[in-house]
């Protein structure tokens, strides 16, 4: 299994250079991250601490998850 993996800020700005990083992978890979880094910045809050990670399963098939940092839980009033 191929794993590739990133911890970050999760901010507006950090989406296009994950984005960037991930170059290698097709685009369906990069918009699943992109939009999961979106959530995390959405739902958890800009600047919040994620980690990014793509792996090649020995199938043939991506997994691709991002989860904010469980040691830094945040509580965020409605919109």
């Amino acid at each position: 299994m191929t794993t590739w993996e990133l911890s970050l800020l999760a901010t507006p700005e950090a989406v296009p250079e994950v984005r960037r990083l991930l170059h290698r992978y097709d685009h369906d890979v990069r918009l699943c991250v992109t939009e999961l880094l979106t959530n995390v910045i959405d739902h958890v809050g800009a600047g919040t601490p994620a980690t990014v990670r793509v792996a090649v399963l020995p199938t043939g098939h991506t997994r691709v998850d991002t989860d904010p940092d469980p040691r830094s839980p945040v509580v965020r009033s409605g919109r």
